[in-house]
């Protein structure tokens, strides 16, 4: 059985520099690379380095990065079959420019505003059955989205094996807080704890187990600072940051760390082996550019 990734890709340049420009600064990168973009994508992409069974599901244009971005994930064993394509339409992209002084990075993006997103009448075709965990961007029209994951909790009351349903919760909106009760796990992004007022990833996984289903697991990646979970009878775990060498790539690195907790969850480990898993496989992400080096992972 599979993991479904529902959510965005899109095509993104990214150019290393030393530093970043300062404005009206003309300077030269020392690298630079195309690959897929989007937090789901690049969930996906790293859930197919680490051999997990996967399908990636959102909406898609056509022409050239699309294809370009689609056979990225052919190349690492993704499933995308079930992708909605509008033909005249071109996926979002963004420009990225990765400084090595500190490791930051900083992004442009351009989505054309006809693009559209995934909808509730979309996802209504498939068939539920080939999966057993099905991950949600909280993005687009949270109308749709709520019938979504409304449609898999009633598809669960009928089958004795259930599919688990994760939410990552990255850019605030108040109304997304609506979704936290209906997810098995929550993957809880720093920028969006700290707009709830929460100054670490401790006090955002214990205040969230307030707005959580019961047993509900719940995640929070804080950068640098390493990640916290709480499991499901509140108890909470940190974990300190993993780097074994310098961090010159940070771009990913929260969509790493969600693949990894779902990767890891999803073949039975513990919630506790997760996060130490999850925070060793982002760590490891943000010391290479891109995300190949996660390979390395994929028999552990």
């Amino acid at each position: 059985m599979s993991i479904l990734v529902v959510g965005m890709i899109c095509y993104d340049v990214v150019n290393t520099c030393e530093r970043l420009p300062y404005e009206d600064e003309e300077m030269r990168c020392v690298g630079q690379r195309e690959q897929q973009g989007g937090n789901a994508a690049n969930s996906s992409y790293v859930l197919g380095l680490l051999n997990a069974s996967c399908e990636f599901y959102g909406a898609i244009g056509k022409g050239p990065r699309t294809e370009f971005v689609l056979k990225r994930l052919d190349r690492v064993g993704v499933a995308h079959h079930h992708c909605v394509c509008y033909a005249n339409k071109t996926i979002p992209n963004s420009n990225i420019m990765l400084s090595l002084a500190t490791g930051s990075r900083t992004t442009v993006h351009y989505r054309d505003k006809g693009f559209p997103e995934l909808t509730f009448n979309d996802f209504k075709q498939l068939d539920l059955s080939p999966y057993k965990w099905i991950h949600f961007e909280t993005r687009g029209d949270e109308s749709d989205l709520l019938k979504m994951v409304q449609r898999i909790i009633e598809y669960n009351l009928s089958q004795d094996r259930k599919i688990t349903i994760s939410l990552e919760f990255e850019k605030y909106r108040e109304t997304v807080l609506e979704f936290m009760p209906l997810a098995d796990v929550l993957l809880v992004g720093k920028l969006f704890a700290s707009h709830l007022g929460y100054k670490t990833a401790d006090e955002a996984v214990t205040q969230l187990r307030n707005r959580a289903k019961e047993n509900a697991l719940i995640f929070c990646a804080w950068g640098e600072l390493g990640a916290s979970a709480s499991g499901p009878d509140g108890e909470v775990l940190h974990v300190d940051a993993y780097t074994p060498g310098p961090v010159i790539d940070t771009l990913g690195a929260g969509d790493t760390f969600n693949a990894a907790v779902i990767h890891s969850l999803s073949r039975g480990d513990t919630w506790k082996d997760a996060i130490k898993f999850a925070c060793h496989v982002a760590g490891t992400k943000c010391c290479s550019p891109g995300y190949d080096q996660v390979k390395s992972f994929a028999s552990h």
